[in-house]
């Protein structure tokens, strides 16, 4: 309260149609906000806070739910109308990881977005992935390891930028492989390299170093590495504000063996040195 009298604070919440992970809207059924409303008196110059839990246990779709709160101050003044404001909660199952999504890294071809999958304005073209063999929610095998690719609609949010994000996952029984289908971006010829940390059930851990490759291979002058496994190749890549680059572009594949006998709990990806790690999946197989 930035004015010089108290105010009476009277607000409610209410949960909101959301938004699935492939971009249909899904109904707040079964997500409910206690208490729902309620009041705060805030001193002149002070501060008041009420908390609220959201529950999302009874929702019937995985999806990102925006919960509104709304408020009204007494007495009236001009000015102290608290602005109305949301905030979004996601449901998802474990070993979904579209909830950590960070960078919009496809796009069709002519379409205008934000921000690139690269920070500097490129991502990849969704129609020369598609002639790959990479549409949205398909599965893939690389080396043994199974993969889904992003089931979301070109220009949204579809892959991670590795930054130690720890994600829960849920392998079946008898994982014995791991792997993570990305790119690096603004690499050199030594791609971008991090410590995948893989924390299972038990509480132990395992370091798996993981090293991938240039998206653009710097544009034709570096070698794949030998750790990665190219797993789609684009002739061109899009520019943010829609027009196309014929630069080749890749997708790739990098695996590792996890410790016998054990079931995981957890990633943590790597917090990349020598350019960034974008990850549009991570996988789990017995290859």
């Amino acid at each position: 309260n930035f004015t010089g009298h108290r105010l009476t604070v009277r607000w409610t919440a209410a949960p909101g149609t959301g938004t699935s992970p492939s971009g249909g809207s899904v109904p707040a059924a079964g997500i409910t906000v206690s208490p729902a409303s309620g009041s705060l008196t805030v001193p002149a110059g002070g501060t008041a806070t009420a908390s609220v839990t959201v529950t999302t246990t009874g929702a019937s779709s995985d999806g990102s739910y925006p919960v509104t709160f709304s408020a009204s101050a007494g007495p009236a003044r001009p000015g102290t109308a608290p602005p109305a404001t949301a905030v979004n909660v996601d449901v998802a199952k474990t070993g979904d990881i579209w909830p950590y999504y960070t960078n919009i890294g496809i796009s069709s071809d002519g379409q205008v977005v934000g921000t690139g999958y690269d920070g500097s304005g490129y991502t990849y073209s969704a129609n020369a992935l598609a002639a790959a063999g990479l549409t949205p929610g398909a599965a893939l095998t690389v080396g043994g390891v199974g993969y889904t690719w992003p089931d979301v609609p070109p220009g949204q949010a579809d892959s991670i930028e590795a930054d130690g994000q720890t994600i829960p996952v849920a392998f079946p029984a008898g994982t014995t492989k791991i792997g993570l289908l990305g790119s690096a971006i603004d690499a050199g010829a030594g791609g971008a390299t991090g410590t995948l940390t893989v924390t299972y059930t038990d509480g132990s851990t395992q370091q798996i170093p993981i090293a991938f490759s240039d998206w653009t291979l710097g544009a034709g002058a570096d070698q794949l590495l030998p750790s990665d496994t190219i797993v789609a190749t684009a002739p061109y890549r899009n520019r943010t504000s829609g027009i196309t680059q014929p630069v080749t572009t890749y997708v790739y594949a990098t695996s590792a063996a996890l410790q016998p006998a054990k079931t995981v709990a957890s990633v943590t990806l790597p917090t990349a040195s020598g350019g960034d790690i974008g990850v549009f999946a991570i996988g789990a197989g017995t290859g």
